[in-house]
């Protein structure tokens, strides 16, 4: 239920012509001491090597929820929600070798456990609508190619991390299959979650890489 703030903030909105609400960058980061921008091994992360919002900063992201209660109360006000993200992998994910969720691989594993509903191999979640059925996130298996599971040591070019976050984020191999599996599940989390937008950092200058933009530009518009 909205409070008296909530609606003076959508009310004020409305006259200012605010029509989205962002959540800045660094909202995975713990805020203890030692951690700043360029900091290394501060920031929340699942167990597939995505970030995921600092429970103790944003307590309803609790019990794998993210920002959806944020999402959802935004809308509530006929807001868009957006959210600042980093290109790549986190340097985090890559010292920890996580695996890689293998979304497709999900959708298959679901339709085959519910023989009786008829699935598409391509069901995924587009930021704009969700498609999968949202017990569907529990779910997740590992991503595997070449008979061996490829995990984040196998994605990040440690050569070439964010210029102005160097300890903090890198580019993912997106000529391998695991590469491009990661960056889908990263923004069908973010979909997930009912992220209208993303504002994509460290994109500019030395740090272009063209084929990371474009891999993400198909997993949003694109089914895997």
């Amino acid at each position: 239920m909205a409070t008296t703030e909530d609606r003076v903030l959508c009310r004020r909105g409305f006259e200012s012509f605010i029509q989205y609400v962002v959540v800045d960058y660094l909202w995975y980061r713990r805020k203890v001491a030692g951690a700043y921008t360029n900091s290394l091994g501060f920031d929340v992360i699942d167990k597939w090597g995505r970030m995921i919002p600092d429970p103790e900063r944003w307590p309803s992201s609790k019990g794998g929820k993210g920002f959806s209660e944020v999402a959802n109360k935004v809308h509530a006000m006929g807001l868009k929600f957006e959210i600042h993200v980093m290109r790549g992998i986190s340097t985090q994910a890559v010292n920890a070798n996580t695996p890689i969720l293998d979304t497709v691989k999900v959708v298959l594993s679901y339709q085959k456990s519910r023989p009786s509903i008829t699935f598409s191999p391509f069901l995924y979640y587009s930021l704009k609508e969700k498609i999968i059925e949202p017990h569907l996130r529990c779910l997740g298996t590992a991503y595997e190619d070449s008979s061996r599971q490829w995990r984040a040591k196998d994605i990040g070019f440690k050569n070439r991390t964010c210029a102005w976050m160097s300890q903090g984020f890198m580019s993912v191999d997106t000529k391998s299959g695991a590469g491009r599996a990661f960056l889908r599940s990263l923004y069908q989390q973010y979909a997930e979650w009912g992220v209208d937008f993303v504002k994509n950092d460290c994109v500019f200058g030395d740090d272009l890489d063209v084929n990371e933009i474009n891999i993400v530009s198909e997993v949003k518009i694109n089914p895997p």
